[in-house]
């Protein structure tokens, strides 16, 4: 059972209203950056291994997998843990037709192998079977863990990640210039799916604590939420984002108050597109391992909080990268979850990071 809730959502106020405070909101994401696939994936009850259809998810053998995740990433830091339906289904890649496989490890989607018409013939049949299933899974979760944990959204690919999914990365880069009306008109569709998903989220969902709980990032809303994210935007320039992808993402965040965007260092070149998106509450950007260091993104995190938005920021950081989040980010509206791999960890960064901010 989760602890100190009605003080964690005080402090989530503060922290989406930028109001002043001691120290930003503090977390710790623990079992490394799969925390789902480490305790979850591989279960042969729950998967068969090859290709998926709705039919060979059985959900109700996820019970023990779900408590014996939850008892092992369960921390008292300021996030409230969410229950989410299995974040490793391509779930939005499934309902635009995608093939879904698992390799007894790992899921992923292939690239639809119809034509265009083909492909529109058959999406509202993948999207039916596989948006039940989801609905299936938020009813099972619900039905197990409500009170104890809030129901939320899973991972759900943005229109150009799904368009990338639909056609594959290179075939995608080269309609863009070849085929740019088919473009619109596919990606446009892919929107539609994302919004689906969250209208059915938002509509077989109950409130937690008087409002809601954006998954995977752990954040309190007093209004419906959602997590977007676009990891395909590394592909596009800023022109082409604007022209192909700012609409959608526009679209898909007017469905609900509350919005966070999931992006990576590496497509911080994309910011102040990201940022004319004024339904955009929340900015998270990931600090990958090995890839970009701290340092080299604080322009555009800092760019970030001069806009007014909340920087939610993630990744295993160093006592070189806290000190440069203390000295040069502001702490109102700022959230730092570290990646850890055990709870003994994090109670040390924790510890640690409440004496920084004193």
């Amino acid at each position: 059972m989760q602890r100190n809730i009605e003080a964690k959502i005080e402090r989530h106020i503060k922290f989406l209203q930028l109001q002043e405070v001691e120290r930003p909101l503090i977390g710790c994401c623990i079992g490394g950056w799969d925390q789902f696939g480490k305790y979850l994936g591989g279960n042969s009850k729950a998967f068969p291994e090859g290709y998926l259809t709705p039919g060979d998810i059985h959900i109700e053998n996820f019970l023990e997998l779900y408590e014996y995740y939850f008892e092992r990433i369960d921390f008292d830091d300021d996030l409230i843990r969410t229950a989410e339906p299995f974040p490793a289904i391509p779930w939005c890649e499934a309902a635009v037709g995608c093939p879904i496989r698992f390799s007894g490890k790992n899921f992923w989607s292939e690239p639809v192998k119809v034509n265009i018409n083909e492909f529109f013939d058959a999406l509202p049949r993948a999207k039916e079977i596989w948006m039940r299933k989801y609905e299936e899974f938020l009813f099972f979760l619900d039905l197990h863990f409500s009170g104890r944990y809030p129901v939320a959204q899973s991972i759900l690919r943005g229109p150009l990640d799904l368009l990338s999914a639909v056609l594959g990365e290179m075939k995608m880069v080269y309609d863009i210039t070849d085929e740019p009306n088919n473009i619109k008109k596919l990606i446009s569709v892919c929107g539609d799916v994302f919004t689906d998903f969250l209208r059915l989220q938002n509509e077989k969902t109950k409130r937690f604590y008087g409002g809601h709980v954006i998954g995977q990032y752990y954040i309190w809303t007093p209004e419906p939420c959602a997590r977007l994210q676009e990891d395909a935007t590394s592909f596009l320039s800023p022109e082409l984002y604007d022209k192909f992808v700012f609409e959608q993402d526009l679209k898909i965040a007017g469905v609900c108050e509350y919005n966070l965007f999931h992006i990576h260092a590496s497509s911080l070149f994309l910011i102040e597109s990201i940022l004319k998106n004024e339904k955009i509450k929340i900015v998270q950007i990931s600090k990958d391992d090995g890839n970009t260091g701290l340092e080299n993104m604080l322009p555009a995190l800092q760019r970030i909080q001069k806009e007014g938005k909340c920087l939610l920021l993630k990744g295993r950081f160093n006592a070189r990268d806290c000190d440069i989040i203390k000295q040069r980010l502001d702490k109102q509206g700022l959230c730092v979850q570290f990646v850890v791999d055990a709870k003994e960890e994090a109670e040390e960064i924790l510890k640690l990071m409440k004496e920084v901010w004193n």
